[in-house]
């Protein structure tokens, strides 16, 4: 399955959401999909919850995903979203790490003690 990228969602400064062709030729792409991830799109957008007012913009419809305030969701919250796991994933490991390392820390000294005695 291939995926084809010929627009672009925008919100301009005043908040308007604006559907564009992307300035540049190398914006366009095509992008080639293994079964699984096709498979996640389309459960995606089998299991969102229906908004009551179904968002179109520029006669385009049926966005990925909406916010919290039923608009279509840009870059930037999926950046946001992005950067939250990782730093929520990076704290997780870090924690795990120092766990794991004052268990070391406590076996060793518990058979320096056993050495010693």
């Amino acid at each position: 399955m291939i995926a084809l990228l010929e627009k672009q969602l925008q919100r301009k400064r005043n908040m308007e959401y604006i559907i564009e062709e992307p300035k540049t030729a190398s914006g366009i792409r095509t992008i080639p999909l293994e079964l699984d991830v096709a498979d996640y799109f389309k459960r995606i957008l089998n299991n969102r919850a229906k908004p009551k007012v179904k968002q179109t913009i520029n006669k385009v419809h049926g966005f990925l995903s909406l916010d919290k305030n039923n608009k279509p969701m840009l870059a930037l919250h999926w950046k946001n979203i992005s950067n939250i796991f990782a730093r929520n994933t990076t704290r997780f490991i870090k924690l795990k790490c120092r766990k794991l390392h004052l268990m070391c820390v406590g076996i060793h000294s518990v058979q320096i003690r056993q050495k010693v005695a």
